[in-house]
């Protein structure tokens, strides 16, 4: 069944490499300020799923999935200036630099890990490094992605600042923005 479902996605992956359930224009109003849901939340899914599934079965229509994806979203991405740049990342875009390093791992193409540090945030990542604690009111369920994508590139390149930065999230959201039920948050936010 997997390899089916694999195949049949393959015939609707784009030339480009794009494959989504909606069309790309969604990604065009994130970058240009419009309304869009959020189409990077949704991609994050898509290219983990694609590596997961790489992982577990070392299928390779599911690698070229994911690969080729990839350089679609490093074309796009690398591409941005940095006002664009500002723009996406004000909008829920979940783990995409997580992902990204996941798909790194296995195509080991810089342009893959040049584009999942265009997602790193670096504006949440350095307060919460420095011990300031701003995640009163952050969407959780994309805040904890994003931190899982820094101490990935921490496993990656070594650099300590995304370490530093990991190991504060994780102790700023147990001591202080945890429920003695093991939930961190009300409708999605950090209380």
């Amino acid at each position: 069944r997997l390899v089916y479902i694999l195949k049949e996605l393959e015939l609707c992956q784009f030339e480009n490499g794009y494959i989504s359930a909606f069309p790309e224009i969604l990604f065009d109003h994130v970058e240009n300020g419009k309304p869009a849901w959020v189409p990077w939340y949704t991609m994050h899914k898509i290219i983990a799923g694609f590596v997961s599934v790489y992982h577990a079965t070392q299928n390779m229509i599911a690698y070229q999935l994911a690969d080729r994806l990839g350089d679609w979203v490093a074309n796009r991405a690398l591409g941005w200036t940095e006002e664009v740049h500002n723009r996406v990342l004000a909008v829920e875009y979940g783990g995409m630099n997580d992902a990204l390093y996941h798909l790194y791992r296995i195509t080991a193409k810089s342009s893959h890990m040049e584009a999942a540090h265009r997602f790193d945030e670096l504006t949440l990542f350095h307060p919460v490094q420095q011990g300031r604690d701003i995640l009163q009111g952050k969407h959780a369920n994309t805040t904890i992605p994003k931190f899982l994508g820094a101490l990935h590139r921490y496993q990656l390149t070594g650099e300590s600042f995304y370490l530093e930065a990991s190991v504060r999230f994780w102790d700023m959201v147990v001591k202080h923005h945890s429920y003695m039920t093991g939930g961190n948050s009300e409708w999605e936010h950090f209380g």
